[in-house]
């Protein structure tokens, strides 16, 4: 059986699609603050950025049992512009028994930052959480 030497010069020339660009993943940043239950249905978490007092103020779907504290939370984010912080309205996630965590949501879907901390209280357990609410800053 004969087989044919492929040589090099007789290819066809086929170009490779150029990937596009994708842009850095920053590093997250860290603001540090404290989050209290100020009813069964509503909270508020405070950071301090850039000498900024960030303050969420949020609503659960859902009432909860128990209230909470945590007095080292920590939000962790993104954002080239800190400001932009107060894009994520929506979140969802988990308080109890020992840890909050809560996954912040732009409206288009985004994730935004992330909400964390060590609850000053433990709970008998944890509970799924969503709701949404307000930024401001001072």
């Amino acid at each position: 059986m004969f087989l044919p030497t492929i040589v090099e010069e007789h290819l066809p020339f086929v170009e490779t699609p150029c990937l596009p660009e994708q842009e850095p993943k920053q590093k997250p940043k860290i603001a540090h603050g404290d989050v209290i239950a100020t009813s069964p249905t509503t909270f508020v978490a405070t950071f301090t950025i850039d000498k900024l007092k960030y303050t969420f103020r949020g609503a659960f779907h859902r009432p909860l049992e128990n209230p909470f504290e945590v007095k080292e939370a920590k939000l962790e984010y993104t954002y080239a512009e800190p400001r932009q912080i107060q894009l994520a309205r929506i979140f969802s996630g988990l308080i109890g028994p020992q840890a909050i965590s809560l996954q912040f949501e732009e409206r288009r879907g985004e994730k935004g930052p992330l909400l964390t901390g060590n609850l000053d209280v433990e709970l008998k357990y944890a509970i799924s959480v969503v709701g949404n609410g307000n930024w401001s800053t001072s």
